[in-house]
């Protein structure tokens, strides 16, 4: 599967254990972002853009483990913990 670089790094930055998430609050709806450790949990953090996230969740790589407010939080998917 070709993935753009900065499509495979999110892949590959999630495989080692960054959560992907995206804000859900007024005023920031749909800022992504990776963090170290998880989200929420203080660890670095790394701005992704929407485009990559939606093209990722549409190819089924990732998925939305529930609806979390404030944050989306995305986990790999079978097919993406292949790559």
């Amino acid at each position: 599967m070709n993935l753009s670089p900065a499509q495979q790094k999110v892949i590959d930055l999630m495989k080692d254990g960054w959560e992907l998430g995206m804000s859900q609050t007024i005023g920031t709806i749909g800022v992504c972002k990776l963090q170290q450790g998880g989200i929420g949990r203080g660890g670095k953090t790394q701005r992704v853009r929407r485009d990559i996230v939606y093209h990722l969740e549409r190819r089924r790589l990732i998925k939305r483990t529930g609806e979390f407010f404030p944050t989306q939080v995305f986990a790999l998917t079978e097919k993406g913990k292949e790559l």
